[in-house]
């Protein structure tokens, strides 16, 4: 009976101190929703609303973004806006880190670009990789892969405007 009580003592006592880890000291990891809109631009500007989630207890420090188009190279976090449609008053602001709480989330619209003179095929699919530097680590991170369908015509790419995220009937091909 004695032995009994120790043990389940002590698996008490470890069930306690795993549930106080679990609620309030484990690090998580980083996701994000895939965008369903974005907005483009030849010259190489791309506005992404991003939204992250920390599945852990701590809040997780984002030191810096940046996107990967496979095949095109990596481009650089330029700025924040508050809306995705571009506009003149469209909430201007440097990229700066920013936190997403434990068990939390945050969003942001992200304006990715280069002065590269890499332009998409119009309705072209390619493969896009949003990264993270998430603190105190210094590499790059993945924290969410999609498809991203560039803008369906010629015309249009060289306008800023804003766009669903989905491939038009007559351009669905890989490009």
């Amino acid at each position: 009976m004695e032995l009994a009580a120790i043990a389940i003592s002590v698996l008490a006592l470890f069930f306690a101190a795993g549930s106080f880890y679990w609620l309030n000291a484990r690090r998580g990891s980083l996701t994000a929703v895939v965008p369903e809109v974005y907005a483009f631009v030849e010259g190489f500007r791309l506005r992404l609303p991003v939204a992250f989630l920390n599945d852990g207890a701590i809040p997780l420090l984002v030191s810096d973004l940046r996107i990967e188009i496979v095949g095109a190279g990596h481009f650089a976090w330029l700025t924040t806006r508050s809306v995705i449609r571009p506009e003149e008053e469209d909430g201007f602001a440097f990229a700066v880190p920013f936190t997403v709480p434990g068990r939390g989330t945050a969003h942001l619209i992200a304006e990715f670009g280069d002065n590269d003179p890499w332009l998409p095929k119009p309705g072209s699919m390619h493969q896009l990789i949003i990264e993270a530097r998430v603190h105190p680590h210094d590499g790059w991170k993945e924290i969410v892969s999609f498809p991203w369908w560039a803008p369906p015509t010629e015309e249009i790419m060289c306008r800023y405007i804003a766009h669903r995220n989905e491939p038009r009937e007559e351009s669905a091909s890989p490009g």
